[in-house]
This record gives C-alpha cells, structure tokens and sequence, in this order.
C-alpha cells in the first residue's frame, strides 16, 4: 500500500512539473519566427514572417516579405520583459514612422515549450502589437525524446 502511494505521488509530480509553463527565461537566447507560415504565403510560394536570433545583448531580425534586416541591442528589464534600442539597418529600408532611437518594450504574456505570446510598445507612440513568436529548432532536436535542460 505504501508503495502504491509513493508511486501515486511521485505520478502527480511528475504531471504537475510536466503542465507548467516554461519560464520565459527559455526564451532570452534563440532563434524565432514569427509568421510566415500561414495558408496564403504556402500557397503563394512568396517568403514571409520574420525570422529573428537573439543572443546575449544583441537581436538580429530578417522581414523575409520585404529583405529588411535590422540590428537592436536588447535590455532586460525583468524576466518576461526587455527592450530593444539602438536600431541600426543593415539591409533594406526601413519604416519611416519609426526613428532609430525608438525603444520598443516587448512583454511575453505567455509561454508554451516552443513558443511565446507577446504585446509590444513603442516610445514612437505607435499602436501596440500583439503577435506570436515560435522558437526554432534544429534538425534532429527531440528525437530522442529528451531535452538537455529544458
């Protein structure tokens, strides 16, 4: 009987630990999509979404739709929050509503193993953006069934 409910016990952890959101902190270093494969860009063959790499204090996007490539320096400011400043375009033009020392402040409102919900202002003054973000993964990640800390 002791046994029987040590074993129960340890399957309600287990489940628990399981169930549980990831921490955003998953998601300070990485590289993400965020759209590009909705049904009309499948179908028309015609790149979209943005592909983004972060990586320590720096975050490189790529507007696949237009060929935009653009360079910020990244802030935390508290586990599910950071700010991206110093905007430097590397490839394209960029929008003209918004300037180069515009800071926007992303805030993820919710995670999931591969992914993140976010909202997004701007000190332009521009409307606030909400959007999804997927985390890329690299070919053959998780087939073997476990994670290296994940």
């Amino acid at each position: 009987m002791t046994r029987s409910l040590t074993l129960m016990v340890a399957y309600l952890v287990f489940a628990g630990v399981q169930g549980q959101s990831p921490s955003c902190k998953l998601f300070v270093h990485g590289t993400f999509q965020e759209g590009g494969t909705d049904k009309q860009s499948v179908i028309s063959g015609k790149p979209s979404g943005i592909r983004t790499l972060r990586r320590g204090h720096t975050q490189k996007e790529h507007h696949k739709a237009t060929g935009l490539k653009l360079v910020y320096q990244v802030r935390w400011v508290d586990e599910c929050t950071f700010q991206l400043y110093d905007r430097k375009v590397t490839h394209g033009q960029a929008d003209a509503t918004t300037a180069p020392t515009d800071t926007l402040t992303v805030h993820i409102t919710d995670t999931w193993p591969y992914g993140y919900a976010y909202s997004c202002s701007s000190t332009s003054g521009a409307p606030e953006v909400i959007g999804t973000v997927e985390m890329v993964m690299p070919k053959g990640y998780g087939a073997t069934g476990f994670s290296i800390g994940f």
